[in-house]
């Protein structure tokens, strides 16, 4: 399972993304650990953020009010048995014209048949959302009616 938030920093004017996801099923995924072998815990590599980066830009994306965000990939850290990853996105947008996040998360959807994804959407002014991926929804919207 990935676990990721959107924030509001009101003060930067920034949204934020905190992503957590485990790192054997990304070194399964990138070919560095076969799925069979178990590392046990034990960190084998730690993947560059320039592979991240590459990596969620085909795998992970979201569109404000149907306009597709640029993220930026600002820290790729391996904190034990997971990859945390801060992604910055920086919209003119305010939240409170965001009627629609639509999300499409695909990561690691391809090589494990069991996995999921959630996104909790927690915007200023906006009831908290969270969506649910599997490898059948991959795509998914969260919308307001204010």
């Amino acid at each position: 399972m990935s676990v990721a938030t959107l924030t509001y920093d009101d003060s930067k004017g920034v949204y934020s993304i905190d992503l957590r996801m485990f790192l054997d099923d990304y070194l399964v995924i990138s070919g560095d650990l076969k799925e069979e072998n178990n590392p046990f815990g034990q960190i084998l590599s730690t993947p560059a953020k320039g592979e991240i980066r590459d990596y969620l830009e085909q795998h992970f994306k979201i569109y404000f009010n149907g306009q597709q965000m640029e993220l930026k990939v600002n820290k790729v850290k391996t904190e034990e048995v997971t990859i945390h990853v801060v992604i910055e996105i920086k919209s003119t947008m305010v939240p409170a014209e965001i009627k629609e996040v639509k999300v499409e998360d695909t990561i690691y959807v391809d090589q494990f048949i069991n996995q999921r994804n959630v996104i909790h959407i927690t915007l200023p002014e906006k009831s908290k959302k969270s969506l649910l991926f599997n490898k059948y929804q991959r795509v998914l919207n969260a919308q307001w009616d204010d």
